[in-house]
């Protein structure tokens, strides 16, 4: 400055020097919210430590871990959100390789990670940050979990591969309408390469209650899968063989019904777990829309028409004959040609429906003209032991076989599939009315209770559904089916078997004294014939007058 002392200059200098340095160090406190979390040098494996907290979460946040155990090599601190993405990083700025995102999410900490991004080893404490995304800052709940480990256990996602951090100990899920896959990537040894360690991986997974996004559930099945114990206490295995490869899963989707999933890794006796993930199979952020509501006036129609028809089956069916061979018809007809179309993948939504409906009706009057025309009572109850069969068939696979892996093979399981429906056909040979009734009750009883199931909640209406993306999911042999069987489940399955007994016996009670079947127009000496129908007529002696 010309004119002013040296002197002066200098001093004001200095003074605007701390001025800046107190303003930006103020300014930093204030915009950091800092998250403290004290290990009191706990050995490590022995526990976790969790955070969780209802809080206006700040957009930046400071996750500062003291009093780590010397005796720690590494520690996975993890981030749990119902539904919020938010960020964790290494450092900020963020930078590439140094941060992931979403609502599960977790890191790796260890001195060698320090060192790379310029933080103080020698005082034993990890420092992270925590982002949040969101424009609102509304409240939010945050399950905050520091797991220590030690150099003999295994790293998880040490060996990764591809995704977006040098260690990646978190899943992420791949969500389509049938199918949810969970993916991972391979645990290394503390301070050696990957392909120089022999480790085994396990997957696991728990569902949670059924049609209910509750967050005091949701966290509390988190925390039942975050160590190796409770992990084999509460979570089911994946079978062996199952899927593409141990680090790519696939799932049924059953959609609002939540399931966390969790990987175990075990090398020499030592165990760690990756970061569990939940997927509700659906948006959860829009649960009302999106993971309880039905799909469309189409399917409301479909559902409504279950239901009617399928008590009138269940409790009327041999007696309304006709109107039986309608329905069986156009149910037959409209699954055929669903199951082309969605093959096909050239037709729009719209146009699969109208096209469903023609097909349906088409074959529902067809089959209704061939009683008329001809009256041949083992023709005209086919497609009723046909679709039995079916269902017999889905309803084995679904509870049971459908986690073999044998059966993971197209060509096996369509094998036994189409056995099981030829072998429903056997009643045919013998064909009487207590077969047909039984065979409409089965039939029946399953489209009321599924269709009720539906509109309820539960997982009995995809009994069918997984034998029909079976025929139009590409690799849907890959996924584990393995159904909820809760409370809903067992009520479902009881009314159900009620209703099948009770349609049987008032059908049975009816024809009791009644023609086996409806007589044809042409007359019944020339459709019903049995084991004790005279074949020629005796004859009569001619009397002379």
């Amino acid at each position: 400055m010309p004119g002013i002392p040296s002197k002066f200059n200098c001093i004001v200098f200095f003074i605007l020097f701390f001025t800046d340095t107190y303003i930006s160090r103020t300014s930093t406190e204030a915009i950091y919210t800092q998250i403290s979390i004290n290990l009191n040098y706990l050995p490590p494996g022995e526990s976790i430590t969790k955070f969780r907290q209802l809080t206006d979460l700040d957009y930046n946040n400071i996750i500062n871990i003291t009093n780590i155990h010397p005796n720690v090599s590494f520690m996975v601190i993890q981030i749990h959100t119902l539904v919020e993405n938010l960020t964790l990083s290494y450092i900020n700025p963020i930078d590439i390789n140094s941060f992931t995102m979403g609502n599960h999410i977790g890191l790796v900490w260890n001195d060698e990670i320090s060192k790379k991004y310029g933080l103080n080893t020698r005082t034993k404490e990890a420092l992270l940050y925590l982002f949040r995304q969101m424009p609102l800052l509304a409240p939010v709940d945050v399950l905050i979990s520091v797991k220590t480990y030690t150099k003999d256990d295994p790293v998880p996602g040490g060996c990764n591969l591809s995704f977006e951090t040098e260690i990646a100990p978190y899943q992420k899920v791949h969500l389509s309408t049938a199918v949810i896959t969970i993916t991972s990537q391979p645990p290394s040894v503390f301070g050696e390469f990957c392909n120089r360690s022999t480790i085994t991986t396990e997957m696991y997974y728990l569902f949670l209650p059924e049609n209910s996004n509750s967050s005091d559930e949701y966290f509390q099945n988190i925390e039942k899968m975050m160590s190796f114990e409770n992990v084999i206490k509460y979570g089911t295995k994946v079978p062996n063989g199952m899927g593409f490869t141990k680090f790519k899963q696939m799932y049924n989707n059953y959609v609002g019904i939540g399931r966390v999933f969790a990987v175990v890794s075990t090398y020499q006796g030592r165990n760690s777990v990756y970061v569990p993930i939940v997927s509700y199979g659906c948006d959860v952020s829009a649960w009302e829309e999106d993971c309880l509501s039905f799909s469309g006036v189409y399917w409301n129609i479909i559902i409504a028409f279950s239901v009617i028809c399928g008590l009138l089956i269940c409790l009327g069916g041999h007696r309304f004959f006709k109107t039986t061979l309608f329905i069986i018809g156009y149910t037959f007809g409209a699954t055929i040609m669903s199951l082309v179309l969605t093959i096909d993948h050239n037709f729009a939504d719209k146009g699969k429906e109208i096209n469903v409906c023609i097909m349906g009706l088409l074959l529902g009057i067809i089959w209704l003209f061939l009683w008329w025309k001809f009256g041949v009572p083992v023709v005209a109850v086919e497609l009723t032991f046909i679709l039995a069969g079916v269902l017999v068939a889905s309803t084995l696979f679904f509870v049971q076989w459908g986690e073999t892996d044998i059966f993971s093979n197209d060509l096996n399981f369509w094998v036994l599939f189409a056995s099981i429906v030829m072998t429903a056909q056997i009643p045919l040979l013998y064909l009487k009315p207590l077969y047909h009734i039984i065979a409409l009750g089965l039939l029946g009883s399953y489209a009321f209770i599924g269709a009720v199931n539906y509109y309820m909640g539960g997982s009995l209406y995809y009994i069918l559904i997984n034998t029909y993306r079976r025929l139009t999911v590409r690799n849907f042999g890959m996924a584990l089916l393995d159904p909820p069987y809760q409370c809903l489940e067992i009520i479902y399955t009881l009314l159900w078997a009620v209703i099948f007994v009770l349609g049987v016996y008032v059908q049975h009670r009816y024809s009791i004294g009644k023609p086996p079947f409806p007589p044809h127009r042409r007359g019944a000496e020339f459709t019903y014939l049995n084991e004790r129908t005279l074949l020629l007529h005796e004859e009569r002696p001619i009397v002379s007058i």
